[in-house]
């Protein structure tokens, strides 16, 4: 089917470099088959290819050659055209897009929750814009676990390339209009602003440093350079020995960095330099007659680039369904067959939607133009009806189906990002502190308005994600984040023991389960299905201590916290932990409305008989009362995860606002102090 030969048969002449200027080089196709394969095994989560997220590097470095080596031979030709470059942009570009955003917008409206639809929504006009890295900066860290269910995060690499090529064209047509020999000169000067750009925020502001075209745009500018050396040399200059040294220094260096980096290494910054410096040396050092050249030019290798683009766009969807859809992780066998299967996939789309359009057979540029932008308005509509929706486009469910799905909506408080400003104006005594992080905010929403209808306020000092902890770690988060968690912490409690007037009740709770027992959690009983992330901590000073020493840590640290609290407040209470349910509602909207099962109060209890035990009253300073949801929820026998056909969740390990207001609303009823005077 694939017709694999000695030679490219398989590159149409109509799209091959000579006809636009550049030679055509099938090592070049053989490296992008280097490039796409790692990427798609680390998003399969394949041993081995930790660092494979590199192929977007050298993706980036091929690019800058190629597209900069056509724009310069057009320039010298006299027939440069912005329009002629962005007519083949899209030719290039956007069938297969628009390929992609066709099925995922589908598999998504007949899946995906409506909260979830209304993200997804959300980045499709993002990605068909081309802003799909600005959109995914703002929305969560590349190596979240939640970044795996976007169907269209892996887009943020196509949104830098476009963005480079609505800058990078003008300017260099400028450059060589006016002053033509200062070409290279101003090449190497941007790139070594974005490289500078890269290093300072890698360190300062990472996830920026990853996601933007500033410090990201040096690695395109790797490939101009390769360019601009290569068109210096002689036609037809010998080969030697160096080359094919250098060229295999090259792979060899993305070949390491794809298999030593991972989700630690500080990148892109100097890091980055490994893969790309390995790109540029293959660019320039796989001549014909090299043994690398050879090598690169396999045709099954050759094959794999020529489809790459595809493969690319479809590898992270295919996969990120195929999780949302299933309760646990997928078994390795059925990642790897997924991720083979991208393969004849993309060859279909480039041989029939890509290649068509390419070769522009009766396609002429107006239609090119008019199509594109029929595309882009289409799904753009489509996106903002989803995002405005807030996700409820099904017209085929039922009222009672839509009500279930309502109830897994969320609300409450803002967390604090500023404690000066969350402490302004003034606290009075008669108001309520929350403190802790989502699982303080997640039930506070109805404490709030009723604290409001009383002239109180329910004043919000939490932190998601972080351990109301001075001194911890969290092992799954980032140096950046924990460091960020400290220091919140460490003012909070200069605050607390600080003189500034203060309220005389205070709320405490968080994801203590978690981060008390991290993935072990429910690890070994079958009634768990999704074992929670882990979200361990340890002490700053001793990371690597054994687990039941570990443990003691945090009983202690927790006990000192709540000796603080009581130290300072009338009233302190802390919400005990909460049962996680059975499933984070992967399998979507079947799944949801098949119902999800809870874990019985039995496993609840046996699971969690060591951190409960923390909360014992004999243990706890004075002032300190504990609240158990568990005796609230799991009354019956079994932990209930609906009430009259709505859910009390709204993931694994959060409330929804129905939650809130039916079992935690009745918990501070039966607990008035907890509210100051008056309750609710």
């Amino acid at each position: 089917m694939f017709r694999i030969g000695r030679s490219p048969k398989l590159i149409p002449r109509s799209c091959s470099q000579s006809n636009i200027g550049m030679n055509y080089r099938p090592e070049v196709d053989g490296l992008r088959a280097v490039a796409v394969v790692p990427v798609i095994l680390f998003h399969a989560k394949v041993a081995g290819f930790s660092g494979g997220f590199v192929g977007v590097d050298v993706f980036f470095v091929i690019s800058g050659y190629l597209i900069s080596g056509i724009i310069l031979a057009d320039l010298e030709a006299g027939r440069f055209s912005i329009l002629r470059f962005y007519e083949r942009r899209a030719r290039r570009i956007l069938p297969a897009l628009f390929l992609t955003l066709f099925v995922c917008t589908i598999a998504a409206w007949l899946w995906f929750l409506p909260r979830d639809l209304a993200d997804f929504s959300q980045s499709v006009v993002a990605t068909t814009l081309f802003l799909s890295n600005i959109l995914f900066l703002q929305e969560a860290g590349y190596f979240d676990v939640e970044s795996e269910l976007k169907p269209l995060l892996h887009t943020w690499s196509l949104a830098i390339e476009e963005q480079y090529y609505i800058l990078f064209p003008p300017i260099m047509a400028l450059v060589w209009h006016r002053v033509r020999g200062l070409l290279p000169a101003a090449i190497v000067l941007m790139l070594l602003a974005s490289f500078l750009a890269s290093v300072w925020l890698t360190r300062t502001a990472p996830q920026s440093a990853y996601f933007l075209l500033t410090t990201r745009g040096w690695e395109l500018l790797m490939g101009v350079v390769a360019m601009l050396i290569l068109r210096r040399e002689t036609p037809h200059a010998p080969v030697g020995r160096l080359h094919d040294t250098l060229a295999v220094v090259g792979l060899g260096l993305v070949l390491w960095s794809v298999a030593a980096f991972d989700h630690r290494t500080q990148f892109p910054g100097p890091f980055a330099l490994v893969p790309t410096l390995g790109t540029v040396l293959i660019l320039l050092c796989a001549r014909p007659g090299t043994w690398m050249q050879r090598l690169l030019s396999r045709p099954l290798l050759v094959l794999i680039g020529l489809v790459s683009y595809s493969a690319y766009l479809f590898h992270q969807p295919m996969l990120a369904f195929l999780r949302y859809m299933t309760p646990a992780e997928p078994a390795l066998a059925v990642r790897l067959g997924l991720a083979l299967a991208v393969f004849p996939l993309a060859w279909l789309s480039w041989k029939y939607v890509e290649m068509p359009f390419r070769a522009g057979q009766g396609v002429s540029r107006s239609a090119v133009f008019t199509g594109a932008t029929a595309g882009i308005l289409g799904f753009v509509a489509l996106g903002a009806v989803g995002h405005h929706r807030d996700g409820y486009v099904r017209f085929d469910l039922s009222p009672e189906a839509i009500a279930t799905l309502r109830s897994l909506e969320r609300s409450g408080l803002a967390e604090c990002r500023d404690l000066a400003d969350c402490l302004s104006p003034p606290l009075r005594p008669e108001d309520v502190l929350l403190i802790g992080d989502s699982n303080a905010f997640h039930f506070s929403a109805p404490l709030a308005e009723a604290l409001a209808d009383q002239g109180r306020q329910l004043v919000s000092l939490t932190r998601g994600g972080c351990f109301p902890s001075d001194r911890t770690i969290r092992v799954n988060r980032s140096a950046e984040f924990n460091a960020e968690c400290r220091a919140y912490y460490a003012q909070l409690f200069d605050y607390l023991r600080g003189d500034l007037q203060k309220p005389r009740t205070v709320l405490l709770s968080a994801a203590w389960a978690a981060y008390y027992y991290g993935s072990d959690y429910f690890a070994q009983n079958t009634a768990q299905q999704t074992p929670f992330a882990n979200a361990r901590v340890t002490l700053l000073d001793s990371p690597a201590q054994p687990e039941s020493e570990r443990r003691a840590e945090m009983t202690r640290e927790i006990l000192s916290l709540l000796g603080l609290l009581s130290e300072h407040f009338e009233h302190v209470c802390v919400v005990g932990p909460l049962p996680f349910l059975t499933n984070n509602f992967r399998g979507g909207i079947p799944a949801v409305l098949a119902g999800i099962q809870g874990v019985s109060r039995d496993d609840f209890l046996n699971e969690t008989d060591e951190l409960l035990a923390s909360f014992a009253a004999g243990t706890l300073p004075s002032r300190v009362r504990v609240l158990y949801p568990h005796e609230q929820i799991c009354s019956s026998g079994v932990c209930d995860v609906q009430l009259e056909g709505r859910y009390l969740y709204s993931d694994i390990v959060h409330v929804s606002d129905f939650g809130a207001r039916t079992v935690f609303a009745d918990i501070f009823d039966q607990n008035p102090d907890c509210l100051g005077s008056g309750g609710r």
